[in-house]
């Protein structure tokens, strides 16, 4: 076998995971190449009773009972027999042929460690206004256009963090980058925590991965001949639960940029943090649109992963 596809969930729609199981089995790699670990993160009801994996001879669900992504992704490639692992979530389509060109480029591109493609939003209901399209981002969607990017070894410097780097939809990765991402977060609870956790929407692992590849002499890249279809349910796309997502994700990306050291901006004092969102109410005025107030979120985010902790200064 060349890939393991390892798609980690908890609680899913099945009707969607279904959807995903039967792309998946229509690839153009043939299904002796590659591998299926489906990691159940201990959801309420059994994955397992509710899919047919029957069409895929190298197919299985494993359970990780410790809640969290980051979890449920560490036991996903310690099951997984294969060097190119391809991460795709419970509610992601990929392209008929993403796995025979995701195995291409792993094989042509020996110093990237860490890519992706594009993840294109597929609304089940109809689709958001306009400037939803601004914070895609936020729920794992991204088009960067046609053009291949690939980070320069000569310019490896994480102070300046790619904005190309692959995301958590469809990410691929060699098993030694993670491995190596895996030791260094093994006996750090704020890092294992980064990712999601049951309805928690704390974010920062798929940056995590991408700073750890970068800061060991990895290349990173965007391929737009890899697409997948990011299926988002009407919940999704309602206006509190993407404020949240900004909040929770500017957040943990100042934690992670602080951790790492490369944060452009100083650390504040806690006490100072309820005037700083008071100041920002009246500047974002998040009472006049949809936006505003997901830019408010936003900031309000960021204030927070800001604040001075030891952590951060040891």
């Amino acid at each position: 076998m060349d890939i393991s596809v390892i798609i980690c969930s908890y609680n899913p729609d099945i009707g969607i995971l279904n959807n995903v199981l039967d792309v998946l089995s229509k690839q153009t790699l043939d299904r002796d190449r590659w591998e299926l670990i489906i990691v159940d993160n201990n959801s309420p009801e059994k994955i397992e009773d509710s899919i047919d994996l029957s069409w895929h001879e190298q197919a299985r669900v494993v359970i990780e009972k410790k809640q969290g992504l980051a979890m449920a992704r560490i036991r996903g490639v310690k099951e997984a027999a294969c060097e190119s692992i391809v991460f795709i979530d419970d509610d992601n389509v990929a392209g008929l042929d993403y796995l025979e060109k995701s195995l291409l480029i792993f094989s042509t591109h020996s110093t990237i460690g860490v890519f992706g493609g594009k993840a294109i939003p597929h609304y089940l209901k109809h689709s958001p206004a306009d400037w939803f399209n601004n914070y895609t981002g936020l729920l794992g969607c991204r088009d960067l256009g046609e053009q291949e990017i690939v980070s320069n070894t000569d310019k490896n410097d994480v102070r300046e963090y790619p904005n190309f780097s692959p995301i958590g939809t469809g990410m691929c990765i060699r098993k030694e980058v993670f491995l190596t991402y895996l030791r260094e977060i093994e006996t750090d609870t704020f890092r294992k925590n980064l990712g999601r956790k049951g309805n928690n929407l704390t974010s920062g692992e798929d940056n995590d991965i991408v700073i750890t590849a970068l800061k060991n002499g990895w290349q990173v890249g965007y391929f737009p001949q890899l697409h997948i279809d990011h299926i988002i349910p009407e919940r999704r796309t309602r206006i509190d639960y993407l404020a949240k997502m900004n909040f929770a994700q500017n957040k943990s990306w100042i934690q992670l940029l602080l951790f790492h050291g490369i944060c452009p901006w100083e650390r504040i004092p806690k006490w100072s943090v309820p005037f700083r969102k008071i100041k920002a109410y009246f500047i974002y005025q998040p009472w006049r649109s949809n936006e505003d107030l997901v830019k408010w979120k936003g900031v309000c985010g960021q204030y927070e992963g800001l604040i001075k902790c030891k952590v951060y200064e040891e």
